[in-house]
């Protein structure tokens, strides 16, 4: 007898909130969820590295996007990284 329970397919309801998870952590999801005080820093950000980049192609400027998103989450993961561990030493 297989240790493995068959599975049904998901309702589309379930796989939508699936879907949300990267969302809602905001490390890995598709949409870039920020406070407003992010979006002028993504913004600065995103206007500086795209002059920088001065891409030719639609393919060079998504790759640049995808830069500019995963260079953002990574300086705003740290930030909270930072914050957290200083709260730990109050």
């Amino acid at each position: 007898m297989s240790r493995h329970k068959f599975r049904f397919p998901k309702p589309v309801e379930h796989k939508q909130r699936s879907t949300m998870n990267a969302f809602k952590h905001n490390i890995t999801g598709n949409n870039m969820i920020m406070q407003e005080h992010e979006c002028e820093k993504y913004t600065e950000l995103s206007t500086s590295l795209m002059r920088e980049f001065q891409c030719a192609t639609e393919m060079e400027r998504q790759i640049a996007q995808k830069i500019i998103d995963t260079n953002f989450r990574l300086n705003r993961s740290e930030e909270h990284t930072s914050e957290l561990q200083s709260r730990q030493y109050l």
